[in-house]
């Protein structure tokens, strides 16, 4: 029911617990879509789950990275977060 299929929660809590035991692995998933598919409710438990180690972070934060050669002090900032919503 939270994440859909068996494959997609398997897939969540594979990244949980990579990103609770600060394993080296990074990979970006995007999800989208209408409301009520638990997008907020599996943000919500990974927050209360990591802590400090969760960090929420707008989309255009992402976009205003103008410069490649400079680092962002937005995305400095994230550095020791295991999650970013």
């Amino acid at each position: 029911g939270l994440c859909g299929t068996w494959e997609r929660a398997i897939y969540c809590l594979k990244h949980i617990a990579r990103a609770t035991f600060a394993l080296k692995y990074q990979d970006i998933l995007v999800t989208r879509g209408p409301g009520g598919n638990g997008k907020d409710v599996l943000a919500n438990r990974v927050a209360t789950l990591l802590g400090s180690y969760f960090a929420s972070l707008a989309c255009e934060a992402l976009k205003s990275c103008r410069d490649l050669d400079s680092p962002s002090q937005t995305i400095l900032g994230l550095r020791s977060k295991r999650f970013v919503c």
